[in-house]
């Protein structure tokens, strides 16, 4: 009975140090005295990965030939070189004082059917905004999954963008959060130079040591402490903690998927490999004092989602 109420104090504790991470500040200040950031990660591409991606391209074709009702064939592969110049995920991220914004990029294998089945990229953009605590901005464009439709057919869905006032007082939103320590969380690289902390680590940085000790061995490094999904935060500020707004973390890096299943990720929902490029990004580019004014508005939202929903492969 003892060890059983161990067990479950164990999983309470862990869970509580879950949420209050989360919410944590690790780098609070006053909105005047934060930097503006611009970050833009892009999905890690693996030989794998690509593999699967030529895999869908075939599935993809095959499928729209037999709904077309044309006679089988093969499918040329397409060259490993340019699949790999195809980025199929992208987050650019803004932080200004009390607002952020978040534009997202996804590209997945399509055949077009009004011409005889070429494999072509469909696109798909998302945009969220938060200005303050009151105002969320929020955009997508409206070509869901489908697949096998002509390239030049509208999307199924118009383009939509929304602007929503919470009514969320300031105080409520900005109250103070539960700091948790990073002092020696290992650093690992978030590529171009810049040091990065993963989510799980800060995690086990911040338990007992009792519970430290239950860890499993994959929690040794300066790597992922788990397999599942995990973020990767800026070393120097993980979370952007406004004075007026909510928290907002400051991800450089992702990581969801061990390298053995990334083919099978990549095939597993049928949407180009999105499984294992959505979930395995890395920084492209981190722009300290960059941040755009325009990229916080209603206008820059609507623009954003109404982009050509095609592209050529």
């Amino acid at each position: 009975m003892n060890r059983l109420r161990a067990k479950a104090g164990i999983v309470r504790a862990l869970s509580t140090l879950a949420a209050v991470l989360a919410s944590a500040c690790t780098g609070a200040g006053a909105a005047d005295d934060l930097p503006r950031l611009h970050v833009v990660r892009v999905n890690e591409t693996t030989a794998a990965a690509l593999a699967g991606v030529d895999d869908d391209v075939k599935f993809r074709v095959e499928t729209c030939r037999a709904l077309m009702h044309m006679p089988a064939g093969s499918v040329p592969a397409v060259p490993a070189g340019r699949l790999a110049k195809i980025v199929f995920f992208e987050d650019e991220a803004f932080f200004d004082g009390d607002r952020s914004a978040h534009y997202k990029t996804t590209r997945s294998i399509a055949a077009d059917s009004g011409s005889a089945c070429q494999p072509y990229l469909l696109v798909q953009r998302e945009a969220t905004v938060a200005d303050g605590c009151d105002t969320r901005i929020m955009g997508r464009s409206g070509n869901d999954h489908d697949f096998e439709a002509p390239a030049t057919a509208p999307p199924p869905w118009k383009p939509l963008t929304q602007v929503a006032h919470t009514g969320r007082p300031a105080e409520l939103c900005a109250r103070k959060r539960k700091p948790m320590t990073a002092d020696g969380v290992p650093a690992d690289s978030a590529g171009n130079g810049v040091s990065c902390i993963w989510r799980s680590r800060l995690i086990v940085a911040n338990l007992g040591a009792a519970l430290k000790a239950r860890m499993p061995p994959s929690a040794a490094g300066s790597g992922p402490a788990q397999a599942g999904l995990d973020d990767c935060l800026w070393q120097r500020m993980p979370r952007y903690a406004s004075a007026h707004a909510e928290d907002a973390d400051v991800v450089l890096r992702t990581h969801s998927v061990e390298p053995a299943r990334q083919k099978d990720a990549a095939m597993s929902t049928g949407t180009g490999g999105m499984a294992f490029f959505a979930g395995n990004t890395r920084l492209q580019a981190l722009d300290i004092g960059g941040a755009a004014a325009a990229k916080f508005d209603a206008a820059a939202v609507d623009a954003f989602v109404h982009l050509s929903p095609t592209q050529a492969l």
